[in-house]
């Protein structure tokens, strides 16, 4: 298995999707990841707080296990 470097504050990462949601939609076809965040405090080593990209807080902490690093694509020139 690959190790990743550790996640920094300042970060974007995808959550990953709780397996039980109200009113979510339900099925094989559903993501299993949520949209970008971002990194903006680590509570303990390997547990973040997370910020959608509005500046909302997410209620809860996160380990680093039920997060992916997000990397954006250089659409630009090369």
């Amino acid at each position: 298995m690959v190790k990743e470097r550790p996640l920094a504050i300042g970060e974007l990462v995808l959550r990953k999707m709780e397996a039980i949601r109200q009113g979510a939609c339900q099925g094989k076809l559903t993501p299993n990841w949520e949209e970008p965040h971002h990194v903006y405090e680590e509570v303990r080593p390997g547990t973040f707080h997370l910020q959608t990209l509005q500046g909302t807080d997410v209620p809860r902490a996160r380990h680093c296990d039920k997060l992916r690093q997000y990397y954006v694509q250089n659409t630009q020139g090369k």
